[in-house]
């Protein structure tokens, strides 16, 4: 076979190669600390990368929406200090003609009011406690969700790069077979257009990774911040997981939905029991100091008490008791939904295990052999440059669909944790 002399490249062709295979490549700069802009009063500053429980420690510090939500512990501390607090004494004062009256009544709840209402002010803390953890783990969770889309950003956009790196080596074959009069002119200019187009694609995943990284940074109250997520892309362990009953008996104690639940209900008998004491009479004793121009001066001691004629406070007993009956219900449904939530996340995460293990086993660990075929083929003259860039693009896409999976992985594996009650301990 006779081989055609080599002919020169056009100079635009050529420039073009030569831009594409010395430079222009768009490389991902790695997030950085905020420049030097101050930090605002009460938040800590943030390191330049963190690991997915070091973020979370950084939100429950930051968060304002964390911080807000502890006020109730506050406003419930308030309304106990309120409960056991007796009731201020009433002075009165009168004048007559050759009369006059100076008295103070003090009521006297001495049947147990007082410490039942500290009791249910004490339940209502517990109520806030376990409101304000059901609270930190909505914002952990959202935290760890843009945690994991910030890893994922990360990779999809090295992957691009990857991509690239495997275009360009395609143009320096494709190169070296229009050099040697091989090939036409227009394989050069097609794998030019392919790499401006992975380019743009590279530049799309960029922008993509800082608006995740934004996302991450404003639920930590630091909206100047560029972090680095850094994490495992590989399945957890199961193991722990093995005996879903024993994984529920543990959950039942940890869930903050189900710890709320169990106040509310706590809480309900504790006012049942407050209005049964608030219908017994608080009866008031009085003291009254007469000055009297012919009798001189004396004083009155009384007592006075409501008699519960018509109002036995039955109407608030009663709704007390409606009360805890719904709390009662809302505790078995809470119950009901936490545990079915946990076997479908359970379930959810090892689908989502087989399915990643699947694709790892039968597609991914065929590309780089696939790569290299194409490459041969090409060389070898079996092939045209379309179906050279036509296997590129599906690497590449199979990379994609891969990483798509343990982003499914990842997702299910928080999910299960939070069904589970298997959240980090944050410091407030």
């Amino acid at each position: 076979m006779s081989v055609r002399p080599s002919k020169p490249l056009p100079r635009a062709l050529c420039l073009a190669l030569l831009l594409a295979l010395s430079g222009g490549m768009a490389t991902a700069q790695l997030p950085t600390v905020a420049d030097g802009q101050p930090t605002p009063v009460g938040v800590q500053a943030a390191p330049a990368s963190v690991s997915l429980n070091e973020y979370l420690q950084l939100l429950a510090r930051n968060s304002a929406r964390i911080k807000a939500e502890r006020t109730r512990m506050a406003a419930a501390r308030a309304d106990t200090t309120t409960a056991g607090t007796w009731p201020n004494p009433t002075v009165s004062a009168s004048r007559q003609r050759q009369e006059k009256d100076l008295g103070i009544q003090q009521p006297l709840p001495i049947f147990g009011q007082l410490s039942q209402r500290v009791k249910t002010a004490r339940q209502a803390e517990d109520v806030a406690a376990a409101q304000l953890e059901a609270s930190v783990q909505d914002a952990l969770s959202e935290g760890a969700t843009a945690f994991n889309e910030v890893l994922v950003a990360q990779r999809r956009l090295a992957l691009w790069q990857a991509a690239r790196d495997d275009l360009m080596g395609a143009a320096r074959i494709v190169k070296g077979q229009i050099e040697a009069g091989a090939r036409s002119q227009y394989d050069g200019a097609r794998i030019v257009l392919q790499v401006a187009q992975m380019d743009v694609q590279i530049r799309k995943a960029e922008a993509a990774l800082k608006d995740a990284a934004s996302k991450m940074a404003a639920l930590a109250s630091l909206p100047r911040w560029e972090p680095v997520a850094i994490g495992s892309l590989k399945p957890m362990d199961l193991a722990a997981y093995a005996s879903s009953e024993a994984l529920w008996e543990q959950a039942r104690s940890r869930l903050p939905a189900l710890k709320a639940a169990a106040a509310d209900l706590e809480q309900s008998r504790q006012q049942i029991a407050l209005q049964q004491r608030e219908a017994i009479p608080t009866p008031s004793l009085s003291y009254t100091r007469v000055n009297h121009r012919q009798d001189g001066r004396y004083g009155i001691v009384g007592v006075s008490v409501d008699i519960p004629l018509f109002d036995r406070k039955q109407g608030a007993i009663d709704k007390a008791r409606a009360d805890e009956m719904q709390a009662q219900y809302k505790q078995e449904a809470a119950e009901v939904a936490a545990q079915a939530e946990l076997w479908r996340s359970l379930q959810q995460l090892r689908m989502a295990n087989d399915a990643l293990a699947a694709f790892e086993s039968d597609a991914l660990s065929q590309l780089d052999q696939l790569r290299r075929m194409a490459q041969d083929s090409y060389q070898l003259g079996k092939s045209n440059v379309l179906e050279l860039i036509d296997v590129l693009d599906t690497l590449r896409e199979r990379r994609m669909d891969h990483l798509d999976l343990v982003k499914d992985m990842l997702d299910a594996q928080w999910r299960l944790r939070v069904a589970s009650g298997n959240m980090p301990q944050v410091q407030p």
